[in-house]
């Protein structure tokens, strides 16, 4: 049976591929911009709270939590923070939640 004739599939699909460079999406509208802002506000509290000479140990374990536990970037920015701050240091190892 051929199925073609009853689906109605887009003629072009645009897919943002930059996060997986680790870089954030040009704003395209109002939510991707207020995403784009939360990326920036976690990445800008998560770097106030990381000593200078720890910042590629502490974007390693972001990106650690993000394949282990397959959650979004905001997320494991998220949960990096709430590590340090329940005194996780980023030479320890990944001890801790």
């Amino acid at each position: 049976m051929d199925l073609t004739h009853h689906l109605s599939l887009p003629k072009s699909l645009t897919v943002d591929v930059s996060m997986a460079a680790g870089s954030t999406p040009a704003a395209s509208g109002p939510r991707t911009a207020g995403v784009t802002a939360q990326l920036a506000e976690a990445r800008r509290l998560l770097r106030n709270v990381t000593p200078a000479d720890s910042w590629d140990a502490v974007l390693a374990e972001v990106q650690r939590l993000q394949a282990d536990r397959g959650i979004p970037l905001l997320a494991a920015l998220h949960a990096v923070y709430a590590k340090i701050a329940g005194g996780w240091s980023p030479g320890a190892g990944r001890s801790g939640v």
